[in-house]
């Protein structure tokens, strides 16, 4: 009988190898592909690595042929020089690479200076190596983890900030999706953010403002009072700035503004009946956001021997008293100490309270106060109140203010404001304001508003508008400065922009009408401005701006046209030389 059976060395095995030595190639290429377009390798990569090299071993052990004719066939015996030449080179490179790496050897050939600092920036920061009065700070760069190329240019740009200042400025990349309450500890939101803050050792073992969320999703976090790290740096939290843009003029900027140690106070002057106790939120941006110092205090104290606090202390950098409310005048004592500190070049901002209690008056509308007021600064509070049916919040007591004074600094921000003015008073202004001064309305009522003087008719819910009311608008808010002694003098004919109430409406622009107001009385943003450095204005940082069919053109050109062009001609020149080569 006839065996007719294929010799087992002769069978075809179930895959060809060449589809093995397909997919080993693939799976190779594939890894390289996600190690080049991604920062970290991955499942993707390392599967399809794993995948290569074990299809290239399986092809080996299927085709030995194969296998040994690729390394000792033809083309190992004419390319081996080649190949061997070519490793030698790449093995030179790497040596050389990390030989320079190794040297510290920067260049940045950006003509924009995009890894590292400019003239500007760094005579900035270079004089905080040998200033002993300068805090040390952290940069807190926040990434994702698809932003690879962004955090090394970052890192770059960061550490020569600290080479700059002699490791006076440090810094720390961290990745937002690992560390999330770390970001939320600075209100970070987004990837591309960043923080500077600046080491405070006197918050060590004080209570720290503990957010849930982030407690909860970062145990480092966890911590009930300010603790320093192993470095010693204990992280200012309340004082830090947020960069929203990780640009170097920011960066640059935000270094200066935190390492400045401006010394500003403000002082609430607790009046009867006043609303001192209703100011947290106002008094939390005054300490939390500007750093400055919040005091307590009453007239008649100033007038003690015994008073440590100076008023218009000449070694502060600004300083603002603030009477917020009072149903009662002020003591000749007490109206000393106003008149002694304005005359003096300080700065007050004066709230009206309203007249709705027993004496139907109030601190704002003494005859004495404002007698003086009106000499000295061009402004009188009137005893009456504003009324408007058509432009209010709540009813005709609480009028509604919808523009802003765009030529004063502390309402020109304020293109379409909501100013809520409750039970507020009129602002009268002097058509020839006393010498040396300038006096400015800020805001005003709408047209439909008067005013009256009927405060128990109010009360008693039985008031009715005549029929022949005067309507007009009406100063709610008045600015004073004496431009010789530089006093300055804020009129709000209501405590609306100051209290807590009007405070929580996230349409309404109280708050930052008041802030504005003591900003602007310090000095406070001149101050700001005189540690902020402008970086020069080049020609290849312009911004070019192309159509999305011109975008659609280059992408067609450089991902396309240019690297299949080159691999056609290199075809090409292969294909006539091989033509060449037979005939």
């Amino acid at each position: 009988m006839t065996d007719n059976q294929t010799p087992p060395e002769q069978q075809e095995p179930l895959i060809p190898p060449v589809y093995l030595l397909g997919i080993g190639l693939g799976g190779l290429f594939l890894a390289l592909l996600v190690g080049i377009s991604q920062p970290e390798l991955g499942a993707l990569g390392f599967g399809a690595l794993g995948i290569g090299l074990l299809s290239l071993v399986a092809w080996a052990l299927l085709a030995p042929q194969q296998a040994v004719a690729v390394l000792t066939g033809r083309t190992a015996r004419f390319g081996g020089v080649s190949f061997f030449v070519t490793i030698l080179l790449i093995a030179a490179l790497i040596v050389v690479y990390i030989f320079v790496r190794n040297q510290e050897v920067r260049l940045d050939l950006t003509e924009s200076d995009a890894f590292s600092l400019t003239e500007e920036s760094r005579a900035a920061v270079a004089p905080f190596a040998s200033d002993p009065n300068v805090p040390r700070i952290r940069v807190l760069a926040f990434f994702s983890a698809s932003q690879a190329d962004v955090r090394e240019r970052v890192d770059l740009l960061l550490s020569d900030y600290q080479e700059a200042t002699g490791g006076k400025v440090d810094y720390q990349l961290i990745d937002i999706d690992r560390q999330p309450g770390i970001a939320s500890l600075y209100g970070v939101t987004a990837a591309g953010q960043a923080v500077v803050v600046k080491d405070n050792p006197a918050l060590a073992g004080q209570p720290i403002v503990q957010d849930p969320a982030a407690a909860a999703t970062d145990s480092a976090f966890s911590i009930q009072t300010y603790q320093p790290d192993e470095t010693g740096f204990t992280a200012d939290v309340d004082n830090a700035e947020t960069i929203t843009s990780i640009t170097q003029q920011n960066i640059t900027n935000a270094i200066l503004r935190v390492a400045a140690d401006g010394d500003f106070k403000a002082y609430v002057v607790n009046v009867q009946n006043g609303v001192a106790d209703r100011l947290s939120v106002v008094r939390q941006v005054m300490q939390d956001g500007f750093g400055w110092t919040v005091e307590d205090l009453s007239l008649i104290t100033l007038t003690a021997p015994e008073t440590e606090i100076q008023l218009n202390d000449p070694n502060l950098d600004g300083e603002v008293m603030i009477i917020p409310g009072g149903s009662a005048a002020l003591t000749p004592e007490e109206l000393a100490v106003v008149q002694d500190y304005l005359n003096a070049g300080g700065d007050l901002v004066l709230y009206a309270g309203d007249s709705f209690n027993d004496s139907l008056t109030s601190l704002a509308v003494d005859p004495v106060l404002n007698e003086y007021l009106f000499t000295t600064f061009g402004i009188r509070i009137n005893n009456d109140v504003v009324l408007d049916d058509r432009q209010a919040a709540q009813s005709a007591l609480s009028p509604v203010a919808l523009e802003g004074n765009l030529s004063h600094p502390i309402t020109a921000e304020f293109l379409q404001p909501v100013f809520i003015f409750d039970l507020a008073r009129s602002l009268t202004i002097s058509d020839t304001p006393p010498p040396n001064v300038t006096v400015t309305p800020l805001v005003s009522s709408s047209e439909n508003a008067w005013t009256t003087t009927e405060f128990t008719a109010i009360v008693n819910n039985e008031y009715e508008a005549p029929a022949d009311i005067v309507r007009g608008p009406q100063v709610l808010a008045a600015v004073a400065e004496n431009t010789v002694t530089g006093a300055r003098l804020v009129v709000f004919s209501s405590v609306s922009p100051v209290i807590d109430d009007y405070l929580q409406y996230q349409n309404v622009n109280n708050l930052q009408l008041s802030v504005n107001a003591v900003v602007w009385m310090t000095g406070f943003d001149s101050f700001a401005r005189q540690i902020t450095v402008d970086q020069p204005v080049r020609p290849q940082d312009q911004p070019m701006f192309i159509t999305q069919q011109q975008l659609r053109d280059v992408n067609l050109l450089t991902v396309f046209v240019l690297p299949f062009g080159v691999l056609a001609i290199g075809v090409y020149v292969w294909w006539a030389n091989r033509e060449r080569r037979r005939s």
